[in-house]
């Protein structure tokens, strides 16, 4: 989970790519990143958010390839910015 500035920036340089630009005093972001995988095709769902008291849920699943997938090495990631709740965070993988 990306909470602030500074690790906002630090999360998209070591992507090698220019941040947007979210507030995070109204927003947070969650970034998942699948690790190495042997063939494209996997990709990161995020799931809809749930609220649970002053909390935020956020659910999130690995895809696989459907069918045939390139056989070339994929770092599967994604990030998404969420409204700021009053109280955490909690990311799950959705099983």
């Amino acid at each position: 989970m990306v909470a602030d500035a500074k690790a906002w920036n630090g999360v998209w340089k070591s992507l090698g790519k220019s941040e947007p630009a979210p507030d995070f005093k109204t927003l947070v972001a969650v970034a998942v990143f699948a690790g190495e995988r042997m063939t494209g095709g996997f990709t990161v769902e995020f799931l809809a958010p749930q609220a649970k008291g002053a909390d935020l849920i956020v659910r999130y699943r690995i895809k696989e390839p459907a069918g045939f997938a390139a056989q070339v090495i994929s770092h599967p990631w994604k990030i998404r910015v969420f409204p700021k709740p009053k109280g955490k965070v909690i990311v799950e993988e959705a099983k």
